[in-house]
């Protein structure tokens, strides 16, 4: 009778231990696995304005705290955290940069002048169409680095083309990146410390190549024309971006593409 109970305590002891045992084996497991593996979702930062960055990386896009975003980034930037937003790029391709002041393959250029807050559309020569634009809230002046809010000046191309579905509250539904920085504003920038000879020739190369320059230095990045502009806002509201409204975006975006040369003047 007492081995019978010693013997019946053996098997209660080793369920007993086999069950707890397996307790704790799927306690570990919910937190080494589940607990890790599927728990809350890490949440994106903002990528402070500037263009700098962003899923993609405007980064020079107005978006305080997490409504314009980078996707259209950095490369693609912009400014403000990574925008939930269906993104349908075009122009994926290299296209050899046009040179200063000349017409496109097709014969389009765009000239920004800074000043009188018009961007205009010109066909072999002749101006087609006129826009009224915002610019940067940083002032007049060329951009000189990342988070001067300033809209840089020089020549450039349109490196990049996205329709932004649903429309962002500061972007807009259109987005056209630029390529800044280009090849003097990398000079200038390798001249002054701000960049390394090895971020130097990576710009100078993705010029050469009509592709987009590195977005992520001290010189900035994410800078590009795009909607959400409204008249309430005044015309220096960007971090450095060209900004006009959604049916002016939504126009100029139809008439143009990648590598059409864009001339940036105060």
């Amino acid at each position: 009778m007492k081995r019978r109970n010693v013997s019946l305590w053996f098997l209660f002891l080793t369920f007993f231990v086999a069950v707890c045992g397996a307790g704790f084996s799927c306690g570990k497991g919910e937190v080494t696995g589940d607990g890790n593996r599927a728990g809350k979702p890490a949440v994106q930062a903002a990528a402070g304005g500037s263009g700098e960055k962003q899923q993609g990386t405007l980064r020079e896009a107005r978006g305080a705290g997490g409504s314009a975003a980078g996707a259209v980034g950095g490369a693609g930037v912009a400014a403000g955290g990574a925008i939930p937003r269906q993104l349908r790029p075009e122009g994926a391709g290299a296209v050899t940069p046009p040179g200063a002041g000349a017409g496109g393959p097709d014969g389009l250029l765009l000239v920004v002048d800074k000043a009188a807050h018009t961007l205009t559309l010109f066909q072999d020569g002749v101006p087609v169409k006129s826009y009224h634009v915002a610019t940067g809230d940083g002032g007049p002046g060329d951009k000189e680095v990342a988070g001067d809010h300033r809209t840089p000046e020089g020549t450039f191309y349109i490196c990049e083309k996205l329709v932004i579905d649903p429309p962002d509250e500061y972007l807009g539904s259109r987005w056209m990146r630029l390529s800044y920085p280009g090849v003097d504003d990398a000079a200038r920038g390798l001249q002054q410390g701000l960049i390394d000879q090895a971020t130097y020739e990576a710009i100078v190369a993705a010029c050469s190549a009509g592709q987009v320059p590195p977005q992520e230095t001290a010189l900035g990045g994410g800078v590009g024309i795009h909607g959400g502009s409204r008249p309430e806002w005044g015309d220096c509201w960007t971090w450095g971006c060209i900004g006009l409204t959604n049916a002016d975006v939504e126009d100029l975006y139809d008439r143009v593409a990648v590598g059409t040369p864009v001339v940036v003047r105060d």
